[in-house]
């Protein structure tokens, strides 16, 4: 049993019908070999990001920030990179760490333009602008977040209302 070999929930064929499209029209004989071996590597991932991450909900702030330094050092290129900085510039926010917070929203729109948290980290960075002085930057980015039909969206456009 593989990836796309079962249907679950309302939309999943489609989701599964583009799986199976693209495996059946590619010699997948040293594909699924390489996913294989790399499928613990994700796994190894995914268990050192959950474990920063857990850290972070349990209120040990200090213990997720290295551990999410360690994992993007550890993964440059790995699975859950922009997620790590996502998180670190959240916790920068919080700390009023706000050239750090800047550079982990920055990061993320630089070189994860087109990862889920790319719209949250254009508000976040927007807001980030907004704290430390720049209204001109900042609502440059809160417009910028303000066009999509997203949660940073609504956020954006009531960001906007309130401070500009």
């Amino acid at each position: 049993g593989g990836r796309g070999s079962s249907t679950s929930g309302a939309g999943g064929s489609d989701v599964n019908g583009s799986v199976n499209t693209k495996t059946t029209s590619s010699g997948n004989t040293s594909s699924a070999q390489s996913s294989s071996t790399s499928s613990s590597q994700d796994a190894e991932q995914r268990d050192q990001y959950n474990n920063a991450y857990n850290q972070l909900k349990a209120g040990k702030v200090a213990d997720a920030v290295k551990q999410f330094k360690a994992h993007i050092a550890k993964y440059p290129n790995g699975l859950y990179v922009a997620n790590s900085h996502y998180w670190l510039g959240e916790i920068y926010v919080l700390q009023n760490e706000l050239e750090l917070a800047r550079q982990s929203f920055t990061t993320i729109l630089e070189r994860y333009p087109a990862h889920r948290k790319a719209p949250d980290s254009t508000f976040k960075l927007g807001q980030v602008y907004f704290m430390m002085g720049n209204k001109g930057k900042s609502k440059e980015l809160l417009e910028k977040a303000a066009t999509g039909n997203d949660n940073a969206a609504r956020l954006a456009r009531s960001y906007l209302s309130e401070n500009f």
